[in-house]
């Protein structure tokens, strides 16, 4: 797999539907029972939408190594769309990939920099 830095950046489509991005605790890939409602909505969506088509990109603070955060990310990733098929959402319109550290939300070492650096965001592809 090419490092994250040599991965185009995915372009979106403005969509009628606004996709909320998830948010995960430290050194975690489980979704919260908080979470739940915004995939739930998306799972939604995505049933009443079937040629629609999604990337999930995961996300992590920068704690950890690069390599550790980079499948930690992608364990995020994958987490979202396995709960989305899950509801029901068509697997082969659900396309993950993980960032690691590299695009992060907030810039910063607090913990509030990190917490919304530890997130997955869906996206309707174009």
């Amino acid at each position: 797999m090419p490092p994250p830095s040599a991965i185009p950046r995915t372009t979106f489509t403005t969509n009628p539907f606004k996709s909320e991005t998830v948010y995960f605790a430290y050194d975690s890939f489980t979704i919260e029972a908080k979470e739940r409602p915004k995939l739930d909505k998306l799972a939604n969506y995505l049933s009443n939408n079937t040629n629609t088509k999604i990337v999930i990109a995961g996300h992590t603070d920068v704690r950890g190594t690069p390599q550790y955060n980079l499948a930690l990310s992608e364990k995020r990733a994958t987490a979202v769309r396995q709960y989305l098929i899950g509801l029901g959402a068509n697997g082969a319109n659900i396309s993950t990939i993980g960032y690691g550290e590299d695009r992060p939300a907030s810039e910063g070492d607090s913990d509030s920099a990190h917490a919304d650096n530890r997130r997955a965001s869906p996206g309707i592809l174009r």
